[in-house]
């Protein structure tokens, strides 16, 4: 595998189906068939692939991963540690050579109306409080389930049923 192939190979990605076996022209208006989050994942996915024969003894080319100097890589714009950041802090780490720009979706937003049908349809009390309280507050599921009942004092404070 060469950077040639891999160009091609993403290439071949964005075309439309039809156009794929070369017996139809695509014009450059034309919106590409797979986003660049479809394409990415694909490569992460050949990476992988890659990767497993490297570690098996299989001799292939290191091109869809490279190893980078440890050390923070990305804008300081927060200080936020992935979790076990503490063990791998000195080692190499893995980086992608080949990846498309892609934007990141926003996340979508129950409106009030869903977020009151959901309240509506819990027949337990302890649905309805775990409900309203990722409602609410905005943790995620595991934040809340394991929530203990001093961290609950201040939120029902603040409640009303």
């Amino acid at each position: 595998m060469d950077l040639e192939a891999m160009a091609g190979f993403v290439a071949w990605l964005r075309l439309p189906p039809p156009a794929r076996g070369g017996a139809v022209s695509v014009l450059p208006t034309v919106e590409p068939h797979c986003s660049a989050s479809s394409v990415n994942r694909k490569l992460a996915a050949v990476g992988s692939f890659y990767e497993f024969h490297a570690r098996s003894g299989v001799a292939v080319a290191n091109l869809l991963v490279v190893m980078r100097p440890a050390g923070r890589h990305r804008a300081a714009a927060t200080s936020f540690k992935p979790f076990l950041q503490h063990i791998a802090s000195g080692k190499p780490e893995r980086q992608r050579t080949i990846k498309l720009k892609a934007d990141r979706r926003r996340p979508r937003v129950l409106t009030a109306t869903q977020a009151q049908a959901i309240l509506d349809a819990c027949e337990h009390l302890r649905d309805r409080l775990l409900f309203a309280l990722l409602l609410d507050t905005g943790v995620r599921i595991g934040e809340a389930l394991g929530l203990r009942h001093d961290d609950l004092v201040a939120l029902l404070d603040r409640w009303t049923w």
